[in-house]
């Protein structure tokens, strides 16, 4: 009642343009106007039934404004289904079942459902080779990042796995390296799995990266501590700091951008889930045993990778 006569025009205009491109849509979400409707505003008594052209109206206005405002086709929806729900309880019509409202509603599908998705691109091998190169080993941060890069890509490892390993979980053995993953997205029922990364020489290579990294920072194989924690400089030294605290996920992101960026690269193409996207793209083109490469991504099939 309290906006201006030409900015409700203003949305009038865009509610009549608005629900002439509806079809049908889709899931219903959680979600209602934004404010609360008391029961004695939606319940109105059968004999003010000629008022309630003027209500289709406004919650027609409001669910235009709710489009505009959540930019959310499942909360137009919600939306929706509460209107609904309202008068339905009320025992009066509903402006919900008026072919202009459905419109209105599968329009939010057209306009609002069928944005492009954005994916990160897979980083390639070179990339992180290039990154590690320029690294310097010596520098405790500079170390700690790389050793993250290569086990997130070798590994197959999300974001989340990585700040969750801990010394105890990891366990070197002649020729390569097991880490066991105790909780990650896939694995509902908290069994567990495990990860085997081979060994090769190099400074380049994950099992190579990860002692020198354990080492540097004298972490004993006996601690149950996650091992990616922030790093606490002091005079001529670094150290871990003394909570058990992981590493978490700007501080992890923030050097990966700017590491791409000092290649010449353009970091928003990229994002931490490249580094798993990455390590199974090169993978697959070199011929991985389906079997093996759905075991070490911890994928429930070979189609959901």
């Amino acid at each position: 009642d309290c906006t201006p006569h030409f900015t409700l025009f203003n949305l009038s205009f865009r509610y009549f343009s608005f629900w002439i491109l509806g079809i049908p849509g889709r899931t219903p979400c959680r979600l209602a106007w934004g404010t609360e409707r008391s029961t004695e505003d939606d319940c109105l008594p059968k004999q003010m039934e000629p008022l309630l052209w003027k209500q289709f109206a406004n919650d027609n206005y409001k669910l235009q404004h709710h489009i505009e405002k959540t930019h959310s086709p499942g909360a137009v929806d919600s939306a929706f289904y509460d209107l609904k729900w309202a008068h339905d309880l009320a025992g009066i019509p509903s402006p919900t079942d008026d072919p202009i409202v459905e419109a209105l509603r599968t329009a939010s599908k057209r306009v609002l459902g069928t944005s492009v998705l954005r994916r990160k691109e897979p980083i390639s091998a070179t990339s992180i080779h290039d990154i590690i190169n320029k690294s310097d080993p010596d520098n405790p941060v500079n170390l700690r990042n790389v050793t993250m890069y290569v086990l997130s890509f070798a590994g197959f490892f999300r974001f989340d796995d990585v700040p969750r390993i801990r010394r105890s979980d990891i366990s070197f053995k002649k020729g390569f390296m097991v880490i066991k993953v105790l909780k990650s997205k896939n694995d509902q029922l908290r069994k567990g799995d495990e990860v085997v990364i081979s060994q090769f020489s190099g400074f380049a290579f994950p099992v190579e990266l990860l002692k020198r990294y354990l080492a540097m920072f004298k972490v004993p194989p006996d601690s149950k501590d996650v091992i990616f924690k922030p790093i606490s400089k002091g005079k001529g030294s670094c150290k871990l700091v003394a909570p058990d605290k992981p590493i978490s996920y700007s501080t992890f992101r923030r050097p990966f951008r700017k590491d791409l960026q000092s290649l010449g690269v353009e970091p928003s193409k990229f994002g931490l889930h490249s580094l798993r996207s990455g390590g199974a793209t090169m993978a697959a083109n070199n011929g991985v045993n389906d079997w093996v490469f759905q075991r070490h991504g911890r994928w429930k099939s070979v189609q959901a990778n």
